[in-house]
């Protein structure tokens, strides 16, 4: 498979996932509050390179590969380098990301349980404790359809922008060779 078609695989995927935790935002009316982006400044925020392909694909058909490749090995990796205020890259954003805010996450006793960002438990305090689980989409069973892209898909977890930075390089080195 090319990088072209394992992007359109990774896009089909990334469709199904936030149409489902859309709808759950939508159901639940736990919606992220206008312009925070605090999820985007925080260092623990992970993604592997395979998530941000996509992203790194469109920033190569933009021409901004190399100048972003530049701006993140000359910053501190404490916030997304794709966030200004919002996301810049909203459309390509990683799994992490169009999970963020309200899904379900499997315990150590294999209970579920909500996860909320803490923005959002906040706000909505009270909303948050009677929220009914059905209507929230289990983050596991993404993670597992995933994998069905490619088992390596969720592995090796860094800090967004260095995933970003290492999709960015397979995805110069991949049309480096294409066009030689």
């Amino acid at each position: 498979m090319n990088l072209e078609e394992l992007c359109q695989k990774i896009d089909e995927y990334y469709r199904g996932l936030s149409a489902e935790f859309g709808a759950a935002q939508k159901a639940t009316g736990l919606n992220c509050p206008p312009d925070c982006g605090k999820c985007c400044t925080v260092p623990t925020v992970e993604a592997s390179a395979m998530e941000m392909l996509p992203m790194a694909l469109e920033l190569w058909k933009q021409g901004r590969a190399e100048t972003i490749l530049d701006e993140i090995a000359n910053r501190d990796h404490s916030t997304c380098v794709m966030f200004a205020g919002r996301c810049t890259m909203y459309q390509q954003r990683p799994s992490v990301c169009r999970m963020f805010g309200v899904g379900l996450r499997v315990r150590k006793d294999d209970e579920l349980e909500l996860s909320i960002c803490r923005e959002l438990r906040l706000i909505y305090s009270e909303k948050a404790e009677a929220i009914d689980k059905k209507l929230i989409p289990n983050m596991s069973e993404w993670s597992f359809q995933a994998m069905s892209i490619d088992p390596q898909f969720l592995r090796e977890r860094r800090p967004i922008s260095m995933a970003l930075s290492d999709a960015l390089e397979k995805v110069l080195f991949y049309k480096t060779l294409s066009q030689s």
